[in-house]
């Protein structure tokens, strides 16, 4: 079993209203919330298309984690009160993935991989249809959470 020792792992501290990074951004870094609430929005136009809203021990801007070094982001991230992250980077999750199951690895990885092509067809869809209701149908009908 991996030490957590093992990975040495930065946070950063965000007032209210602080971005974290833009749509469209690149970056190579994931957050886990150790404090304080974050804001996933859309910027669609002159809109603001708020997404989801993220609290203590949530993690964020995963997905990016997984696309490579060309990936943009697909959202933008707000603090909504004074906040810290814990920052999860590319290359640590790869450290990280080495010692995974492989079959497991290979699930997670298709499972990944299905949700950002997902993603694709979303972000397609919002750009021939910038109607907030698309966007509100689309995060009431995901789950909260996956009961094993």
């Amino acid at each position: 079993m991996p030490s957590e020792d093992k990975y040495q792992f930065s946070s950063q501290k965000y007032q209210t209203g602080d971005l974290l990074f833009r749509q469209g951004d690149s970056g190579d870094t994931a957050y886990i919330i150790k404090s304080g609430k974050i804001e996933v929005y859309l910027e669609n136009a002159d809109r603001i298309i708020s997404l989801s809203t993220f609290g203590k021990g949530e993690i964020f801007g995963e997905m990016f984690l997984f696309g490579g070094k060309e990936q943009k982001r697909t959202a933008s991230c707000r603090a909504l009160e004074s906040t810290e992250v814990i920052n999860l980077s590319r290359k640590q999750l790869l450290s990280m993935l080495k010692e995974v199951d492989p079959i497991l690895k290979h699930l997670m990885l298709t499972l990944v991989n299905r949700l950002k092509a997902m993603n694709d067809k979303v972000a397609q869809e919002a750009a021939r249809q910038p109607d907030e209701s698309y966007f509100d149908m689309i995060r009431d009908r995901a789950p909260e959470e996956i009961e094993l």
